[in-house]
């Protein structure tokens, strides 16, 4: 006589019920999604063509904390109030990367270099919010 084992259907569902609760688990206990960091950098020059000079010397910078470029001194149309002469807009993965590219010495040795030939910087980051 062969031996035929019949599987339980409570010990199978049982058996489902106990993996589907592993695997919810496991995609619950990762962290949420920090929302994406927008670094928007105002700046006014007095002398134009050296300021994009050392500008262009943020590029590999902003690429090498994983920033990428949004807007980078295109044109600005003015909707309220004195617009800087350039705007440029980057994009981080959260605030924490975009702080930890902003505290970076290439950076700040690139900024205090624009500041030395007349340049007006303002820098902020804005947290992009729920839409």
């Amino acid at each position: 006589m062969l031996f035929r084992p019949i599987a339980n259907p409570a010990v199978v569902l049982g058996a489902a019920l106990a993996t589907a609760a592993v695997l919810m688990t496991t995609v619950d206990a990762q962290p949420p999604k920090q929302p994406a960091a927008y670094v928007v950098i105002e700046s006014t020059a007095t002398d134009a063509a050296a300021d994009a000079k050392l500008a262009q010397g943020l590029v590999p910078i902003v690429h090498t904390f994983g920033g990428r470029f949004v807007a980078r001194r295109g044109r600005t149309v003015t909707l309220e109030g004195d617009p800087p002469h350039v705007i440029t807009i980057i994009q981080f993965d959260n605030v924490d990367k975009a702080q930890t590219w902003a505290d970076s010495p290439a950076r700040r040795a690139i900024e205090d270099q624009r500041r030395a030939i007349g340049t007006a910087i303002r820098s902020y980051v804005v947290e992009a919010g729920a839409t």
